[in-house]
């Protein structure tokens, strides 16, 4: 499928990102508007009539509660990761560039001096 396609999705990294971060919150928002307006006058038949809806809404509340506190546990685990695998990046880069620079030491003095600025 095309909308699966990771290469389809490129054209996200061409938005600049306060312009994306509108767009998403436009979506989200405006999608959380319409469904309670087109969602709300259902519910409200619904609770209506029910004895204990105070304690509906406690369960669905602490549900929530927990799929945003396991959410942000797993963000918290990436971006800590995330942090790790550049320092990892920047650790094998900075001993490359040493092992370079010793080595082009070792070359006759004009190349030698001319290789270091470089």
């Amino acid at each position: 499928m095309r909308f699966f396609d990771p290469e389809s999705w490129y054209w996200l990294y061409d938005i600049p990102q306060w312009r994306l971060s509108l767009l998403f919150i436009g979506v989200f928002v405006g999608f959380y508007w319409i469904g309670s307006i087109l969602v709300r006058p259902i519910l409200r038949q619904f609770v209506k009539y029910t004895a204990g809806s105070n304690d509906i809404v406690g369960y669905v509340l602490s549900c929530f509660c927990v799929f945003y506190g396991l959410l942000l546990g797993l963000i918290a685990v990436t971006a800590y990761q995330n942090v790790s695998e550049a320092g990892a990046n920047v650790t094998r880069e900075a001993a490359a560039l040493s092992a370079l620079y010793e080595d082009v030491s070792r070359y006759p003095e004009p190349h030698a001096q001319n290789l270091k600025w470089a």
